[in-house]
């Protein structure tokens, strides 16, 4: 069981990483896609803090893209 934890949080870091990534290259969609998996892993493992953590970066990616929006317009 210890592996699959293991397993999980690594999976969960390496999303986190992504989502980085993905928002430095103005993919929001997409860093807020792989924050959800890493937010899914968190909380499988327990972690309430990260999950915490990840919803608030979701919702501050979600006003980025809507403001990116509404500058196009």
């Amino acid at each position: 069981m210890l592996n699959r934890e293991t397993d999980l949080l690594k999976e969960a870091e390496e999303l986190e990483n992504q989502s980085k990534i993905a928002e430095r290259d103005k993919n929001y969609e997409l860093a807020i896609s792989v924050l959800m998996q890493a937010k899914d892993n968190y909380s499988k493992l327990g972690l309430n803090g990260q999950v915490s953590i990840i919803i608030k970066e979701i919702v501050r990616l979600r006003r980025l893209k809507g403001d990116e929006k509404g500058s196009i317009q």
